[in-house]
């Protein structure tokens, strides 16, 4: 993994991966290194058939499958959600008719009480306004 990471750029000493399994409380990654691990799964057609598939559809399955629905961003965002025990993100590429898919991420940290409410609001909120960072 830090050999693939080194190649896209990401120098091994500017992270730490204790655990593949995502959001883990002592992975550290910046959010400029997650978003070009995402941008370079989408770009590498090895690849990017079974990444997007990996990926919960907004308002449809997954995590996902309460989110977003009936907003402007049903069924345009595929991402990946994580949550521990003061943080919720959602990581992942939102798309919008006529546009190419832009890298999302989101970190919401709220306090405990109501945490799922306001997270689903903040990924709602966030991926109705993508549309800027190109994948393609």
């Amino acid at each position: 993994m830090a050999r693939y990471l080194e190649g896209l750029g990401i120098a091994k000493t500017s992270f730490t991966m204790h655990n593949g399994s995502g959001l883990y409380d002592s992975n550290r990654f910046s959010a400029e290194q997650m978003a070009t691990v995402v941008r370079a799964a989408m770009r590498d057609f090895r690849i990017s058939g079974e990444f997007l598939a990996s990926l919960a559809v907004s308002g449809v399955d997954g995590t996902l499958a309460n989110r977003m629905t009936g907003s402007a961003a049903e069924r345009y965002v595929r991402a990946k959600t994580g949550t521990l025990a003061k943080v919720s993100c959602l990581s992942g590429v939102a798309g919008a008719p006529g546009r190419n898919p832009g890298v999302l991420l989101s970190d919401e940290r709220p306090a405990l009480a109501g945490r799922s409410a306001r997270s689903a609001r903040s990924g709602h909120r966030v991926a109705g306004g993508i549309s800027r960072s190109d994948v393609a």
